[in-house]
């Protein structure tokens, strides 16, 4: 029998539930206006009572005391934080410095104690070759420290001797030497100029002369000017005014009037002693006006 063509088995497809349709603005708008008379009723009729209201503003003083105490535990907690953190930087600080300060004085001890190894090892070893070099020339004849003394000194004094050459032989060479003329061949006088034949050296002009260089060290004819361009008319002046003012009289126009009021009292025969002797004892520091009027009340007088 033939089987027929293949069919493949298909799931049967479920059906999901349908979504409800979401309300629209309007819709919400509309519920909420044919509620209102409800919600107005619900408004009047289980509204807050005092009772309620009470309870709830206590409830929210409560609930801000409580986040008042919370900020300031909060506060005070990182105010104490702070202060154990910088309290341990500065512990740790001063550990630091301790341990720095250990580890300089373990350096120092260490040092010392380097030096005074070393210094000890080379105090050995300085007293083991002094033995040494003691049996040594312990050990050494008499004759070859005899001959070792010898060579060294024959050298020493070949080494003098040449040194001693280098250096003063210039001025020995010098002091024998005789200077002589190198013209004549004769011997220079103490002058250190030869007396048989002198070297005459005619001056000659040349062309250096007129060179721009020189133009200031040459000398310059000096022009003569009269008394009126070298002193001007206003120098005159000052001085005239200055002896003027040098000849006047040294005081004040006061004092002189004061000594002129005063002789003139004095020279007065019509005055008696005891006036005089009055005017004489006045102050004449004070203004010429009231020695005057002074004066002409006396006169008054009869």
């Amino acid at each position: 029998m033939n089987a027929g063509p293949l069919r493949v088995l298909k799931p049967r497809r479920l059906q999901d539930t349908p979504r409800p349709a979401t309300p629209v603005v309007e819709e919400m708008f509309e519920g909420r206006t044919r509620a209102a008379e409800l919600t107005e009723e619900l408004k009047t009729t289980h509204g807050l009572q005092k009772e309620d209201r009470v309870r709830i503003e206590k409830e929210e003083t409560k609930a801000r005391d409580f986040n008042a105490l919370r900020t300031e535990a909060e506060q005070k907690a990182i105010r104490d934080k702070s202060m154990r953190e910088a309290a341990e930087a500065g512990r740790r600080q001063r550990e630091v410095q301790r341990r720095r300060e250990h580890d300089e004085m373990f350096k120092q001890v260490l040092g010392i104690t380097q030096e005074t190894v070393d210094a000890y090892l080379s105090e050995i070893l300085q007293q083991g070759v002094e033995l040494a070099a003691e049996e040594q020339a312990f050990l050494l004849p008499e004759a070859h420290k005899a001959a070792s003394r010898h060579r060294l000194a024959a050298v020493q004094h070949a080494r003098m001797d040449a040194a001693r050459s280098s250096i003063f032989g210039l001025v020995d060479d010098a002091e024998i030497k005789d200077e002589r003329c190198i013209q004549c061949g004769e011997l220079i006088g103490l002058s250190c100029r030869c007396e048989v034949c002198p070297l005459k050296q005619d001056p000659v002009m040349t062309s250096s002369r007129d060179d721009p260089r020189w133009k200031k060290i040459r000398a310059q004819p000096r022009i003569e000017k009269t008394r009126e361009e070298r002193i001007p008319p206003a120098h005159d002046i000052r001085c005239w005014l200055n002896d003027l003012i040098g000849d006047g009289p040294k005081e004040l126009p006061s004092e002189i009037r004061r000594k002129a009021q005063e002789a003139a009292f004095l020279a007065d025969p019509t005055c008696y002693c005891e006036e005089k002797s009055e005017l004489r004892n006045l102050d004449l520091t004070t203004e010429p006006s009231l020695i005057e009027e002074t004066i002409e009340e006396e006169e008054e007088l009869p």
